[in-house]
Formats: C-alpha cells, sequence, structure tokens
C-alpha cells in the first residue's frame, strides 16, 4: 500500500497537522497526539534543533519531512480520540516510566524547555 503522504512537501504537512491537532475542538485528540511517545520524541528533536537555532522561526519548522508524516500519520491516528484513548496512552506510558526511568527525566526536560525553564 502506498504512502498518500509522499510527495506532499513540509508545509503542506505543517498545514495537515495544524488542522488535525491545533484547529481540532476535540481535546482529547490533542491529549492523545502530545501523549504519544513518538509524538514526544520527535517534538523533543525538533525543540532542540530550534534551540540551538536561538529560536528562530517556529520550532516545527526544524522538523524534517520523515518527521513531519510521522506526526501526520499520527494526527490522522488521533484526530477522533476520546477519553479511553487518552487512559490507554497514559497508562502505557507510566509502564514504560517504570521499566525505563531516564523517560522521566526526558519527560521532565522536554516540559522544561517547552514552559521556557
Amino acid at each position: 500500500m502506498s504512502d498518500p503522504l509522499i510527495g506532499k512537501n513540509a508545509e503542506e504537512l505543517k498545514r495537515r497537522i495544524t488542522m488535525l491537532i491545533d484547529d481540532s475542538t476535540n481535546n482529547w485528540a490533542k491529549i492523545a497526539f502530545y501523549s504519544d511517545p513518538n509524538v514526544a520524541h520527535i517534538l523533543d528533536l525538533v525543540y532542540g534543533r530550534w534551540e540551538q537555532n536561538n529560536r528562530k522561526g517556529l520550532p516545527i519548522d526544524y522538523a524534517t519531512i520523515d518527521e513531519l508524516r510521522i506526526l501526520v500519520h499520527a494526527a490522522e491516528k488521533y484526530k477522533n480520540a476520546g477519553p479511553e484513548v487518552v487512559s490507554r496512552l497514559m497508562f502505557s506510558s507510566e509502564e514504560t516510566d517504570i521499566i525505563n526511568t531516564s523517560s522521566k527525566k526526558k519527560k521532565k526536560s522536554f516540559i522544561k524547555r517547552l514552559l521556557g525553564l
């Protein structure tokens, strides 16, 4: 099966993420998207690049085309999410944290950077 995102440029992918998540009235979709471990990892990388470039532009401008495609796939996956999806993600994340305590430090670091602390 062919990926429908192949051939899309970065601006199209950014618009799709914005439409599906940022502009959505479904707050569960937003929570699910930003709670996804793959999304969190990509955003951590993107924010790191953004900071290395003196915070010029928007953080999303520093995502690679492949990272944008992954983010669009996640946005599509969670666009209709409800509380059950968020609960599943939260419990899954807690289990991972118990196994891998370093991920807690990474999450705290990401949140601190996100908030500018």
